[in-house]
């Protein structure tokens, strides 16, 4: 059954913006830039008995210029104007922006009366054969702008609406829902760009390119220009069925990563063990140090673990308090104590530029006037220059030659890198580790030496209980032992009995 029916899309577009306006000023809520039409300009019912081609061809005729056709097809004015005849119908005029349907079988004339007219033709051929239509004319150009590589077997045999639509999206319109065709279709963008979300990919479909959608393609449509633009739509559907159908979003994929924040001393030997840990169990891992403020708000969303360079910094961030147990930001709560794990200790050391060029030999020396000495106050080395200068018996010489007091561990290697003319640094032995290059290690005795340990703990808002667990066990193998080694870290010194 052919049921022929045009509609002229600016009236409509003047329309919908109107009742659109309205509407949200009864409500009293701001309009919103999305489409503002999947309007029907024509229709027509086609049985197909074949697996369709289906085909999209832009014509251009001059003015008197005839063209005869029997496909079953959609016209669609991009300029100037035709008339359509069509047997047992009277003449119909297609302008820019109007639409009409031709039916198959029967032979149809479009005389161009404004030209030159620029018009699409969609239209469906059986398997193999030609693709052209609007029979030839002197003048009359054809280009072809989509043919489907196969039949399209997605359409079972039966009767089909074809249809064209057009929609226009505002500047800068979202995103909107999730939703599909149940037939298939074609795009073809008439001004600005048309970008389309589907299946975690994204494309931007500029004017005058087309895009194809299979039955069942889920997708989301948006305008991320700054001017509008505007699309027509040449669809096969199933007759009876909605053209467009709304997807419920499918809830996301839950995040099986393993997310460990905490201070940026410890960080070279905890990476490397997360790293050991997800080869031996496929876990996917992620680690993010630095100063607790840099990352306590994305801990808060998606952390599973922290770890701190000192258990009184552990103590501070259990209980909600600063390092002399005053009130702070508050992280009280957000650990599970019963799940804190003391890991390896870090030694305290004296590091010295390459090739200690001020021959410093002990931890005594420090006190000699003239020496520029770094030290840390923070980040787990809070008083660990003061404890050590005091059993040396060198307090008062070593507070003298303080120069820099860095904040934690990443500002101290500024300062060093910055100032050539500091000569030593009281930090953990660790640094000479990671920084070979531009430190050297002083042996000093080992009754000077401050010991840190290492606190790891479980977040409570964790999704991933099981696999924490699993890595605070890992923590505790010999393999992930000899990692911190690797790095520095050692047991914690044994003290002699009475």
């Amino acid at each position: 059954m052919h049921r022929p029916m045009t509609v002229i899309l600016s009236a409509l577009l003047i329309l919908a913006s109107t009742l659109t306006t309205a509407t949200h000023a009864a409500t009293g809520t701001p309009p919103q830039p999305n489409p503002l039409l999947r309007n029907i300009l024509t229709v027509t019912d086609r049985v197909s008995s074949h697996p369709p081609v289906l085909h999209l061809i832009e014509v251009t005729a001059p003015a008197g210029a005839v063209l005869h056709d029997d496909h079953a097809a959609l016209v669609y004015g991009l300029h100037g104007a035709q008339v359509i005849t069509q047997p047992g119908q009277g003449p119909v005029r297609v302008g820019p922006g109007e639409a009409w349907s031709l039916g198959a079988g029967a032979m149809h004339t479009q005389r161009v009366t404004v030209g030159p007219a620029r018009f699409l033709l969609f239209f469906l051929t059986p398997a193999g054969a030609p693709p052209s239509a609007s029979g030839a004319a002197p003048g009359v150009v054809q280009r072809m702008l989509y043919t489907s590589p196969a039949p399209v077997t997605a359409l079972a045999p039966g009767s089909y609406e074809l249809t064209v639509q057009e929609a226009l999206w505002s500047p800068h319109a979202p995103l909107n829902g999730p939703h599909h065709r149940s037939g298939v279709g074609l795009y073809y963008i008439l001004r600005g760009a048309l970008t389309v979300v589907a299946a975690g990919t994204t494309r931007t479909i500029p004017a005058g390119a087309v895009h194809y959608e299979d039955p069942g393609y889920v997708h989301r449509n948006a305008n991320r220009t700054a001017v509008p633009t505007q699309a027509v739509f040449f669809t096969l559907t199933p007759s009876g069925q909605q053209v467009v159908l709304q997807d419920t979003p499918a809830p996301p994929a839950p995040d099986a990563t393993l997310r460990v924040y905490g201070a940026g001393g410890p960080l070279a030997p905890m990476r490397a063990a997360l790293e050991a840990f997800k080869a031996r169990t496929g876990i996917p891992v992620a680690i993010t140090a630095g100063p607790t403020g840099t990352w306590l708000p994305a801990a808060r969303t998606n952390g599973d673990l922290v770890y701190f360079g000192a258990e009184y910094v552990m103590d501070a961030f259990a209980y909600g308090t600063t390092y002399s147990g005053e009130r702070r930001v508050a992280t009280e709560g957000l650990i599970i104590p019963e799940s804190r794990t003391s890991l390896y200790t870090r030694p305290s050391g004296l590091l010295v530029r390459p090739g200690n060029p001020r021959g410093i030999r002990s931890f005594q020396d420090l006190a000699r006037p003239g020496l520029k000495i770094l030290t840390v106050q923070g980040a787990g080395q809070t008083g660990v220059w003061e404890e050590m200068a005091a059993r040396a018996g060198v307090l008062p010489g070593v507070r003298a030659n303080i120069a820099v007091v860095a904040a934690d561990g990443a500002d101290a290697i500024r300062a060093w890198d910055a100032r050539p003319d500091l000569d030593a640094w009281i930090t953990w032995t660790s640094w000479h580790k990671r920084l070979p290059r531009t430190t050297q290690l002083v042996p000093i005795d080992p009754a000077l030496r401050v010991y840190r340990s290492t606190p790891i703990a479980i977040l409570r808002r964790t999704q991933h209980r099981a696999a924490a667990e699993a890595f605070l066990r890992f923590l505790q193998t010999p393999p992930a032992k000899a990692i911190f080694m690797t790095w520095g870290w050692s047991d914690p010194p044994v003290q002699g009995g009475s």
